[in-house]
């Protein structure tokens, strides 16, 4: 009888290798040195993440101030059992690696409003909102319109969501609230609030579909951005999704208004690596008045 001879072609388990998508227009490299925010990494934010790891998106940073619960391992398929109890941005950048470990990640666990400078915002070419709350909304976009940045701000509830693109002299979430939802914003914004806001986290009902669909208009809007086609995107209008009757909404949002306190814009962000939060007041005015040089500070 004869022998049969079998060769067999072993390829390392983590090589990520560059897909290829063969698509008019697609541009690999711009993904690949491409900087993307995303700040919120629950449901919605794990599939955001799901599809930049997907795409091979060079680098990726995730914001969040809360921890993995037993409740997020049935919404969010970024998260382990042995995740439980850790920080959802630490947890959700590790498990990228599992996927794609070329991507460069940084996690911070922290709140959008008190934990972030605008100097790293600055670095990125978009920033993605996974929130469930008008106040982070609001801080994103502030500081989005301070760096000329555009951001895309996406939400679910149930069976439906909503995604929009607010982009700097085009479109702004600020200029869309009602008087009553400026009013939430200032009671959350007052003494009463602050000390209870990051200790209770409400819970949405939401479904993985909805979560599916959402992330993937995000992050489709985003690689408008990262590819210099921003003509292409949204901004100036609202895309909502509604599952339980199986319909889509594109509509046009609220026109810019000119007292918007958002519409403020910095020309130029100073670093400073040697200041946080640990330090006193003295230490930072110190710092100031030998990097300023004012008469008074």
């Amino acid at each position: 009888m004869k022998k049969t001879t079998h060769t067999i072609t072993l390829r390392r388990a983590n090589a990520w290798q560059q897909p290829n998508w063969n698509i008019p227009g697609w541009n690999p490299e711009k993904i690949r040195e491409a900087k993307v925010m995303v700040v919120g990494a629950g449901a919605l934010g794990n599939e955001v993440i799901k599809n930049l790891t997907l795409l091979d998106v060079g680098h990726i940073v995730v914001v969040d101030f809360d921890k993995v619960e037993h409740g997020n391992l049935f919404k969010s398929i970024l998260f382990r059992k042995s995740d439980r109890g850790s920080s959802k941005a630490t947890a959700i950048t590790r498990h990228i690696k599992d996927i794609n470990d070329r991507i460069k990640t940084l996690a911070i666990h922290g709140d959008i409003s008190t934990d972030v400078g605008l100097g790293i915002i600055r670095r990125m070419d978009v920033v993605i909102g996974c929130l469930d709350n008008r106040l982070a909304r609001m801080f994103i976009n502030r500081y989005c319109h301070r760096l000329g940045k555009t951001w895309i701000d996406g939400g679910i509830e149930n069976m439906a969501g909503k995604y929009s693109v607010y982009t700097p002299g085009t479109s702004c979430y600020e200029c869309t609230l009602t008087d009553d939802a400026r009013e939430i914003i200032r009671y959350r914004l007052g003494c009463a609030d602050v000390a209870k806001r990051n200790a209770s986290v409400g819970s949405i009902s939401t479904t993985p579909i909805a979560s599916s669909i959402i992330a993937a208009f995000q992050v489709q809007e985003a690689l408008k951005i990262i590819f210099g086609t921003p003509e292409h995107s949204i901004a100036g209008e609202a895309f909502r999704y509604n599952g339980l009757y199986n319909f889509f909404l594109k509509y046009k949002e609220s026109a810019l208004k000119p007292e918007c306190d958002s519409h403020e814009h910095y020309d130029n962000i100073v670093e400073v690596p040697d200041l946080s939060h640990k330090n006193t007041v003295k230490e930072v005015l110190d710092w100031l008045s030998n990097y300023l040089k004012p008469e008074d500070v």
